[in-house]
């Protein structure tokens, strides 16, 4: 793939939307985010996160030049914003989806005439840490795993005292060599078989009724059990249970507030 236009998320969209795409001027988009130390010093904590906006309308040479990438939001520190990252990007968001909806109107200035421009966040791009960040989910213990959920396979090491994950084999197919090279991996031979990768859509009907937490609270909360919960009453990512599908959310993503993020091929 030498350009996202080769990749199967350009295809789908040209598919699902094709009066979007029957105008090569709209745009689709990158969103891409880290924590950095603005001062170039590695013993001072402090962490600022630029959220920059790639366009993938320009050619493969030019798209990935610094004057080409937007810089949209600048999130101060001294810490990472972790779950509240969701309210400084809210704005954007909300920009995103007017571009979407209702469009802009700009000038062209080859064709000397007006037109209504649209814009579409392909997918996001951001190191493991970020994407924990970005989607809300846990990337570190037991369920690490963004992608697995709670049948991470995982297996705790005594005496280092951490999880390791060495059973991704079982995600190959039947009868691949892997599968039997126990000396390769953890002298033994996978045998099992991994569960279907969980769509936007089942993502979103799972956390739909989840309750934020922004921010961080007065005072550390009681875990309350199951059979003491009022009827109708919300969970939080605090009460669910660890053998749920909703024990590895921290957040329902702002992400899922664009129309097009639950269908889209790579939400993170």
């Amino acid at each position: 793939m030498r350009h996202p236009v080769d990749s199967a998320t350009w295809a789908q969209v040209n598919d699902q939307w094709p009066e979007f795409a029957a105008d090569p001027r709209n745009l689709r988009l990158g969103l891409s985010t880290d924590g950095m130390n603005p001062f170039a010093m590695q013993n001072m904590k402090y962490s600022t996160w630029p959220v920059f906006l790639v366009n993938y309308n320009l050619p493969p040479t030019l798209c990935m030049k610094a004057e080409n990438i937007m810089l949209s939001l600048l999130i101060p520190g001294p810490s990472a914003p972790s779950n509240i990252i969701d309210v400084y990007l809210q704005p954007l968001i909300d920009d995103l989806k007017d571009l979407w909806n209702e469009g802009l109107q700009v000038y062209d200035s080859l064709s000397k005439e007006n037109f209504i421009v649209r814009a579409m966040l392909l997918w996001t791009i951001s190191d493991y840490p970020g994407l924990g960040t970005l989607a809300g989910c846990k990337v570190k213990g037991k369920q690490a795993c963004n992608v697995c959920g709670k049948d991470t396979p995982f297996r705790w090491l005594k005496f280092s005292r951490k999880n390791v994950y060495m059973g991704n084999r079982k995600r190959l197919r039947p009868g691949h060599p892997y599968r039997r090279k126990k000396g390769w991996f953890d002298n033994s031979v996978e045998e099992g078989f991994a569960r279907r990768i969980q769509t936007g859509s089942e993502i979103f009907e799972t956390l739909k009724d989840f309750r934020n937490d922004f921010g961080r609270p007065l005072e550390k909360k009681t875990k309350r059990k199951r059979s003491n919960l009022v009827d109708n009453e919300e969970i939080s990512q605090e009460e669910c249970e660890e053998d749920s599908d909703k024990w590895r959310w921290k957040k329902l993503s702002i992400l899922f507030e664009l129309p097009y993020w639950k269908v889209a091929n790579l939400r993170l």
